[in-house]
């Protein structure tokens, strides 16, 4: 009950404190959120939110982990256990201490680290975790938001974070969300009072802005206005790509599947407006000093042809792409190449999220075009071990080089330790071909020129776009 009160009276003082005049940004953004506690988020709209409510154990600033919760942490010589200890008197907005119990709770939260991971709790300010197999880098894993273990049925809306700021107000139109204004009682903060307001679509958001709603959004779109300042960037941690089922007879050859890489020009595709800002992809290990020079150049060969035994091996293939933009602009691609030069029979599905990942289930498919999340650290376990087969190793890739590499480059931690096994698992990659790399989405940031923003350096996901406030 105390906790409760607590934070009605939260509740009430910052409804009244959010209506004072106070350094203020408008940021906006495509798509409606049902939830910001981490766990819970699922888009771009509850991700922004959260990453402002929420700290974190450790955090990325431009591409470098760091601590934030975290005051030290060690690991045994066999990097199976971590003793990480918190900073000293740091609270959630309702005034409870942040907690061993709520780092306990939240990892407990997702299902893989709750299969994977072992906790013990020390003492008040300190966990034991335990992995099952050496692993240098769970630092870069627990870089999500943790979560208060006295508030589980907190509101999903006006949630309790750890930051400075805090939800103020929230205003919803019948079921959707519209905006929320978070406010921070910080003296030092550039901008005391932070208002982000969700739309359906890039078109409403740039009108929003005409209309004097916003002061910052982002948009795909060729929009010029007076006053109106734009910086190109692009998603470092988004990745489009195509996989092959390499468990599909037509495919398990792996001549066949760089045949299908060498004939397309991925230059060529993203030379569409769709695609400004957009960057080639540059293999599993993209834009990173881990990248290997031959994943720097185009794989395009102009006259790629498939042999005639090849020919007969692959004479169709089905294409399962997503009911989205992204999707339907690479049917015309893939069609092209594959169809008009190699002379291959090629039908494309359009399909849902959930039926994509379903067909993947059951191995049902040929070919999907779908993008996914990396983060700055070059670990790629998680997509391509084999131990990942229909989880999220979509491809059902097996190599034993691959899982050798991976496993040893989540040994160390020093770059020319870790370089020498990644080095292996893109050479691996490079004669195997289990899926084709192709671009990195980008995007247009536009502000009020007259607004200061400190927009960050790199931009790895849509949410980073506050996380220099």
């Amino acid at each position: 009950m105390f906790d409760i009160a607590i934070i009605l009276i939260l509740r009430i003082a910052l409804a009244v404190y959010s209506v004072y005049p106070l350094t203020t940004i408008e940021i906006g953004n495509v798509g409606h959120p049902r939830s910001f506690i981490p766990s819970e988020t699922s888009n771009d709209s509850e991700k922004i939110v959260s990453d402002l409510l929420f700290r974190k154990l450790f955090k990325y600033d431009d591409g470098e982990l760091i601590n934030d919760l975290v005051e030290s942490w060690h690991t045994n010589d066999e990097k199976t256990e971590y003793r990480i200890k918190l900073k000293e008197n740091q609270r959630w907005q309702d005034g409870n201490i942040i907690n061993a119990n709520d780092v306990i709770y939240t990892i407990t939260r997702y299902e893989t680290l709750r299969n994977d991971l072992a906790i013990e709790r020390l003492s008040e300010r300190e966990v034991l975790i335990k992995v099952g197999t050496p692993n240098a880098i769970l630092p870069t894993i627990l870089t999500f938001g943790i979560e208060p273990s006295h508030l589980k049925t907190q509101s999903k809306m006006y949630a309790i974070g750890s930051s400075s700021y805090r939800v103020a107000r929230v205003t919803k139109e019948q079921s959707k969300i519209e905006s929320v204004v978070l406010v921070s009682l910080k003296s030092d903060k550039q901008y005391n009072k932070v208002i982000v307001r969700f739309y359906d679509d890039e078109n409403t958001v740039a009108t929003a802005y005409k209309l004097g709603e916003l002061d910052i959004f982002l948009s795909s779109q060729d929009v010029i206005w007076d006053g109106l300042e734009r910086v190109g960037t692009t998603f470092a941690g988004r990745q489009y790509a195509m996989l092959f089922n390499t468990n599909n007879v037509k495919l398990e050859n792996a001549e066949i599947r760089k045949t299908l890489l060498n004939a397309l020009d991925i230059e060529e595709l993203l030379q569409g407006n769709y695609y400004i800002n957009a960057r080639p992809a540059q293999g599993p290990i993209s834009y990173s000093k881990y990248t290997r020079e031959e994943y720097k150049k185009t794989f395009h060969i102009p006259d790629a042809q498939l042999t005639p035994a090849q020919q007969g091996a692959l004479q169709e293939i089905k294409v399962l792409l997503p009911n989205n933009q992204d999707g339907r602009r690479i049917e015309s691609f893939v069609n092209k190449y594959w169809h008009d030069n190699l002379g291959i029979d090629v039908e494309f599905e359009y399909m849902s999220m959930d039926e994509i990942f379903d067909k993947t289930d059951g191995g049902n498919f040929d070919v999907i075009f779908i993008g996914y999340e990396t983060s700055p650290d070059p670990d790629r376990y998680i997509y391509w071990h084999s131990t990942q087969s229909n989880i999220l190793n979509l491809s059902n890739f097996v190599d034993l080089r691959a899982d050798r590499s991976l496993e040893e480059g989540r040994k160390f931690y020093s770059y020319e330790e870790r370089k020498e096994h990644y080095d292996i698992f893109q050479d691996v990659f490079i004669s195997k071909t289990p899926a084709i790399f192709l671009y990195h989405p980008g995007t247009y940031i536009y502000k009020q020129k007259k607004k200061e923003f400190p927009i960050p350096k790199i931009m790895y996901y849509p949410s980073d776009i506050v996380k220099n406030l």
